[in-house]
């Protein structure tokens, strides 16, 4: 402000940028009377006036201090101009206020720094940079100041600068937050072989100025939670095989690594269908289950199953196991430069239990008799997996063997219970005489070994059946079971050919379709009669085998009743037809095997009695268009049943032998059951039951001085006799070597009489049969 006087004759003029005012001398002094006013530059000092000026207007306070001024001008310098006084010194400056740049500093980096400015104002409100100020810090581990006001950050936490200046002083809150600014690995990418391995990447945060942030919560993410899942804390576990990218994230900064996952196998465990034991031509179709470290599964690795002794167990296609023949092996898995399995030992034999189906297991219903059957298959093979065809002659692998037997012995069974019913093929009422059940069936793998060699075949041999029948246990079956029949599947070949029936009895011997040799089979406590099926035939060669043993027994019982009444045979042991014919020959042939002749016959088959019943016409015709209720199973490869005229043949002759119920009559009496020597040797045998209930006998005594041989009747040593039940004429061999060489020489005589064997001499010099007075 700037003030100009100038002096008039009425006072002083006090001029204030063009304002003048005008005051009088008088007027001041009387307004100020009696005060006391004293001049310091331009402000009042008086106690008393201060508060005044403090009130007045700024128009009042400055009339005032024109009138003081105004009073106190002096002369007048001559040219009406009044000089002022000198201005007095000014008050010193004192320190009235201390301020701060900022209030509050925030620091985001540990080492950043941050300049505070203090500034000291005097009581002016003038600045004092020469105010000499001191800066400390609360707390120097959270933030240090400098004595020029710069903080810098050392650790995460809040604090407070103070400043001070003499008495005054400010404070300054200090705010040290890390804030991330980048993070980093030390690895970008993590492999696992294993699923459920857990593991964290060493992600670190860091700052602007790189250092470490502690605190910082990451926030962790995977692009493929079916490969990599993120579990609590920042770890991470794998799930699946694959590739993920694993994101770490604090606000916008970002992270990212890869996680792949391969599963490597640790450990290889066989499974499947495989065993310790199998038997030849068995196959197992085996797994093996891979799994990592951690005992997970791993699905599609490749590998290798091997056998240590391949001639015993194979390998085919990669995976089935088949067992060739009897031994053992060691089965391993690996997989190639990573680990093998535990060994598993297979011991392969070659018995193979077989289930029996229901109609096996089932006699027919009301049977007379029950007949327990074991049936023991033999099926040679050379490589576990088709049958030798050279041994057996005939091709198949042997599954398809093993089905066409099962078939074949539901058909022999049907046969032989459907032929016990007595003329069944026109009485629907009539019943079985005798009723089959299987109770075990084995299947042996392995070729037949030698037995006895045949009689009539030199060079071929019969199987060694006490070896077939040892390893069966047949004396348990037979003594313990009631086992009656075995049979016995197996080939001929050019070693070997197998008995059509074979009988072991103890009551009789051997009376069988076979050499009759009493030491081929084991003699046990009970009889039993061993059949040799050839399972390159069919359901007829079977049963045909079984009318050769009704046959070898009938005609022991009552040759002449059976061979001659029945069959048709002469006196000249040959063949005549119209009777109900024999295994071989149906009544309308004089042919070996001609099942299929369609000439027609006159016959008594149908009404059969011994001397003869009523005839009627019979051909092909006859037995094959009966209406048989055949299981409808066919073996592998029929279209239709095999062999079925020929087969019905069988039945329909077996239908016709005298059977349950029947009322032939015979002379002094009837015929009995015929099934009876089938159902129940033993019992038949030591009851002396005959074909008919009336029985004669002829006697036959060996006057020769040495052994002779009958058939019937078998060998007599010089001496003995043998008593023949016959109830008609009978035709009687005898075994004679004379100048003519050696042949059977037949006798035809009659029941009820005596005869014996003499040499006749002269002539040819062979044995006869002679009556006797």
């Amino acid at each position: 402000m700037f003030f100009g006087w100038r002096t008039s004759r009425a006072g002083c003029t006090i001029a204030n940028g063009g304002v003048a005012m005008n005051a009088r001398r008088e007027l001041l002094n009387d307004r100020l009377e009696g005060t006391s006013i004293s001049w310091r530059g331009s402000v009042f000092s008086s106690h008393r006036w201060r508060p005044i000026a403090h009130s007045l207007r700024p128009n009042v306070a400055l009339l005032l201090l024109a009138a003081v001024v105004c009073g106190a001008c002096g002369g007048s310098t001559g040219d009406g101009i009044v000089t002022p006084p000198p201005p007095p010194p000014p008050d010193p400056s004192v320190a009235s206020v201390i301020a701060v740049s900022q209030q509050t500093v925030q620091l985001s980096a540990i080492g950043h720094t941050a300049t505070v400015t203090a500034t000291v104002r005097d009581q002016r409100g003038r600045e004092m940079p020469s105010a000499d100020v001191q800066w400390t810090m609360q707390d120097t581990a959270v933030a240090t100041v400098s004595s020029t006001g710069v903080v810098v950050a050392r650790r995460n936490g809040t604090t407070q600068a103070r400043v001070a200046s003499g008495a005054l002083s400010a404070v300054v809150e200090v705010q040290v937050r890390q804030r991330v600014s980048a993070l980093s690995s030390a690895s970008s990418s993590r492999q696992f072989a294993s699923l459920g391995d857990t593991s964290t990447f060493p992600v670190l945060a860091v700052d602007a100025n790189r250092v470490p942030v502690a605190d910082a919560v990451l926030q962790w993410s995977s692009s493929n939670e079916q490969v990599v899942r993120v579990l609590d804390g920042g770890r991470f576990v794998s799930v699946g095989n694959g590739t993920a990218t694993v994101h770490a994230q604090v606000d916008a900064v970002r992270w990212s690594g890869e996680a792949s996952v391969r599963q490597l196998p640790a450990t290889l465990q066989l499974r499947g269908q495989l065993s310790d034991s199998m038997v030849v031509s068995d196959s197992a179709l085996t797994s093996v289950v891979v799994r990592d470290q951690n005992g997970h599964a791993i699905m599609d690795v490749p590998v290798v199953i091997t056998s240590s002794n391949p001639q015993v167990v194979a390998i085919e296609r990669s995976s089935m196991i088949r067992a060739l023949r009897a031994g053992d092996a060691t089965i391993t898995a690996s997989v190639p430069n990573g680990p093998t399995s535990p060994p598993h030992r297979v011991v392969v034999g070659t018995r193979r239990l077989e289930p029996i189906p229901p109609f096996l297991a089932t006699p027919a219903a009301n049977a007379s008799w029950e007949i327990p059957v074991v049936i023991i298959r033999y099926l040679p093979t050379l490589d576990g997996r088709r049958v030798d065809s050279v041994e057996a002659s005939m091709r198949g692998t042997l599954d398809e063997v093993r089905s066409r037997i099962t078939v074949l012995e539901e058909r022999v069974k049907f046969m032989l219970e459907e032929g016990s019913r007595f003329r069944g093929y026109r009485d629907a009422t009539a019943l079985p005489s005798v009723g089959y059940r299987v109770l075990h069936i084995v299947t042996v793998y392995e070729h037949f070994t030698r037995g006895q060699e045949v009689p009539w075949n030199r060079g071929h041999y019969f199987p060694d059946y006490h070896r077939i029948l040892e390893a069966a246990n047949a004396r348990t079956w037979v003594e313990q079971r009631g086992v009656k029949e075995f049979w016995v599947w197996g080939y001929h070949s050019e070693k070997f050919e197998q008995p059509e029936s074979n009988m072991s009895s103890p009551v009789t011997g051997d009376i069988s379709n076979s050499a009759r040799s009493q030491d081929d089979l084991p003699v046990f406590n009970r009889t039993y009669t061993v059949y040799g099926y050839n399972f390159a035939r069919t359901q007829a060669e079977a049963v045909h085998n079984h009318g050769h043993q009704l046959e070898a027994i009938l005609g022991h019982i009552d040759p002449g009743i059976f061979w001659t009444e029945f069959v048709g045979r002469s006196a000249a042991n040959s063949y005549t037809m119209g009777r109900a014919g024999w295994t071989h020959m149906p009544p309308n042939t004089l042919t070996d095997y001609d099942y299929l002749n369609t000439r027609r016959v006159a016959s008594d088959i149908a009404d059969w009695r011994p001397g003869g019943g009523a005839t009627s016409e019979v051909s092909l015709e006859t037995w094959a268009t009966l209406p048989y209720r055949w299981p409808t199973a066919l073996a592998p490869g029929e279209r239709q049943i095999a062999q079925r005229d020929e087969s019905q043949w069988y039945i329909y002759w077996m239908q016709n032998m005298p059977g349950r119920g029947n009322q032939i009559p015979a002379t002094g009496g009837g015929m009995t059951n015929w099934w009876h020597f089938t159902g129940d040797w033993d019992q038949a045998m030591r009851s002396d039951v005959g074909l008919t209930t009336s029985r004669s006998v002829l006697t036959i005594r060996n006057d020769y001085h040495g052994d002779i041989t009958l058939s019937p009747g078998g060998v007599l040593r010089p001496g003995q006799t043998a008593t023949l039940a016959t109830s008609a004429p009978l035709t009687v061999n005898v075994w004679t070597c004379g100048t003519a060489g050696c042949r059977w020489s037949p006798f035809f005589l009659q029941p009820r009489q005596t005869y014996k064997v003499v040499l006749q001499t002269g002539g040819n010099n062979e044995l006869v049969i002679v009556s006797t007075p």
